[in-house]
């Protein structure tokens, strides 16, 4: 279907709609379509309408902003897009089209005890229409009077494949930790399943998953594979222009004993403080993950909590 069809079909919700959404395109036919423009490169932007979502768009198809009146509100929305163009991570042109941001946080005392903290996150998401990728690093590390009591790395992958006119989706999702405090040194868990989409908009989105896989650890007093389900169920939403909230849930129940799991579940608050760049913000994180069986003497619950400042890259 190419573009001059497209338009064909949307342009009555595109004019009942027009109120909500704020930047408008025209196309070299004459058409125009109301909606967010999300991102753009030097061949083509990503503009999401709200009927079809977001959709790709070659330059080509698009009138020049030159070639329209300055008070025309096709030249702001395009000029603005043109101001806030993607030049990738650090203007190197790396990761370009990709959402990045770096979140660190460092406490400590000193007096009849001595304590330092540590927290550095690292995220990266994309999404087009037929994709959502997303990307998760978090290193730990805490001492208390010169003693190490946390030191661990996680890193997850999140590939979800959407369904064209669908709530359905595709996705796998691959998981690497490592924990100094583990009975294991390494664990790689991968599993693959469908998800669904309850709601997918821009102040509210939830979505459930079920999928199959296991884990793999190495190292330590536990090596062995563990097969397993994955149930899940995740939300976020947009308060304001300045917070918003993200909860997760995933239970892992083994298939290999019965009434064993794993269970992690996530929080995420994130306030805006400001539009310097790409925006600084205040995040708290808290993720508490428990398992049912677990070595002598450790503890079923790890809950772990962080304050940080988080910034685009």
């Amino acid at each position: 279907m190419n573009y001059t069809q497209i338009v064909n079909v949307v342009i009555a919700s595109t004019v009942l709609s027009s109120a909500c959404w704020a930047d408008t395109i025209t196309l070299k036919n004459g058409d125009s379509l109301n909606g967010e423009l999300i991102s753009e490169s030097e061949t083509h932007i990503e503009f999401k309408h709200p009927t079809l979502g977001v959709m790709t768009i070659p330059r080509d198809q698009l009138v020049p902003v030159t070639a329209v009146a300055q008070a025309d509100p096709v030249v702001e929305a395009q000029s603005a897009a043109q101001k806030s163009a993607d030049n990738g991570l650090l203007g190197s042109g790396f990761l370009a089209g990709w959402k990045r941001s770096l979140a660190v946080g460092l406490n400590g005392a000193t007096g009849n005890s001595e304590n330092h903290n540590l927290h550095v996150g690292l995220n990266l998401g994309r999404a087009s229409e037929d994709k959502r990728k997303q990307f998760s690093l978090n290193y730990d590390l805490k001492q208390e009077d010169g003693e190490q009591t946390e030191n661990d790395l996680v890193m997850e992958l999140d590939n979800d494949y959407l369904l064209p006119g669908s709530q359905w989706f595709w996705f796998h999702r691959e998981r690497i930790d490592w924990d100094k405090f583990e009975a294991w040194d390494y664990r790689l868990g991968g599993h693959i399943g469908a998800g669904y989409d309850f709601i997918n908009t821009d102040q509210l989105t939830t979505s459930g998953r079920l999928g199959i896989g296991g884990t793999q650890t190495w190292g330590g007093e536990e090596e062995g594979f563990s097969p397993e389900l994955l149930i899940g169920a995740e939300a976020g939403w947009r308060i304001s222009e300045f917070q918003s909230v993200s909860v997760s849930n995933t239970l892992y129940p083994s298939l290999e004993e019965t009434g064993e799991y794993r269970n992690i579940t996530r929080f995420d608050w994130a306030w805006k403080l400001s539009d310097l760049y790409k925006g600084v913000a205040l995040k708290l994180g808290m993720i508490n993950e428990y398992e049912s069986e677990v070595a002598q003497d450790a503890k079923h619950n790890d809950f772990k909590y962080n304050l940080s400042l988080d910034v685009g890259l």
